[in-house]
């Protein structure tokens, strides 16, 4: 039977059907917060060889907090997509939810214009009784929809779903040790620490360093005009960017539910962001000099201006918990 309760959506799809496997495993509520803020939350991260700017990567802020709780990722060999459907049904006839790693080519509400299968998930739910089909979650919209067995196909058929050596494996699951130790730990958890957790000892010079390294190497790719259709290109990089865009917009929200008086600040500093990312997407298409000039400027203004928002964050946090 289909699942009826609200389920957590986000971004970061990783961390949201990894949360929403919790709640339904442990059956306890904890804070998306204390999963999704980690030590690493504010580092960057310049790709040598890649035009790509990373922060933590959401599966190692998944570990990091599994650990602690005394769970793992576990990520089974099923054989091939056409054990997939057996597999999600025996699956869920014990289990609330299913991650299942996509191809957001194929993505039901709203799929992309290229192959983008790196550590995409939605969630499956169950059946749906009177159609017979699939019910599935979009943790990025927020929105459930059928899903037919073609479709679910062409979703998980896709090259990461054969990143390990044991064969094909499309799902996430979570095996919790010691749920009753893992609902204590999850207790303890507070949104104040894990905020207070983020802020400190922002990483100011790395984070200038990265950026920097990252338009410099943007400045070498596309300085000159080569001929080249670089709307796919174009399309990677300021996907990557967005999901920086969004981890200050998120920040910001945590910081309002703690009251924090400053938060709106960060929604600021996300617009900031994206004007930033918007400047790169011109940058790239114009090919001008002066153009990559003013991203290594803009660059510098706004991680120094992160700088100072966090730390203002991190000593608001220091009397509130305590």
């Amino acid at each position: 039977m289909p699942l009826k309760t609200k389920l957590q959506s986000s971004y970061n799809c990783v961390l949201a059907c990894a949360y929403n496997v919790l709640m339904h495993h442990v059956k306890v509520s904890f804070p998306f917060a204390c999963l999704c803020l980690t030590p690493k939350f504010f580092k960057l991260e310049h790709l040598p060889h890649e035009p790509l700017l990373l922060s933590e990567h959401p599966e190692q802020a998944m570990v990091r907090l599994l650990s602690r709780i005394g769970a793992e990722a576990v990520y089974p060999d099923i054989g091939s997509p056409d054990h997939a459907s057996a597999y999600a049904d025996t699956y869920l006839a014990q289990h609330a939810v299913l991650p299942f790693f996509i191809n957001l080519r194929y993505s039901a509400l709203d799929p992309a214009p290229i192959d983008n299968d790196y550590w995409n998930m939605q969630l499956l739910l169950g059946r749906d009784a009177s159609s017979g089909q699939f019910l599935a979650f979009d943790t990025f919209h927020g929105k459930d929809y059928p899903l037919d067995a073609e479709r679910f196909r062409l979703m998980i058929d896709t090259p990461f779903n054969y990143r390990t050596r044991e064969g094909f494996a499309p799902f996430l699951t979570i095996v919790v040790h010691d749920p009753e130790e893992s609902r204590s730990e999850l207790a303890r958890m507070t949104m104040l620490a894990s905020l207070a957790e983020a802020a400190a000892d922002y990483p100011l010079e790395s984070n200038l360093e990265a950026g920097h390294s990252y338009v410099t190497l943007l400045r070498k790719l596309y300085l000159h005009d080569d001929g080249r259709n670089l709307h796919n290109e174009i399309y990677k990089i300021i996907g990557f960017q967005r999901i920086l865009i969004k981890q200050r917009e998120q920040i910001g929200d945590f910081a309002e539910m703690v009251g924090y008086p400053n938060a709106q600040r960060f929604d600021e500093l996300a617009k900031a962001w994206d004007a930033f990312s918007y400047g790169i997407a011109m940058a790239i298409s114009r090919h001008e000099r002066d153009s990559f000039d003013r991203l290594s400027d803009e660059w510098e203004a706004l991680i120094r201006r992160e700088h100072r928002q966090v730390s203002e964050l991190e000593k608001w946090l220091k009397p509130s918990r305590g």
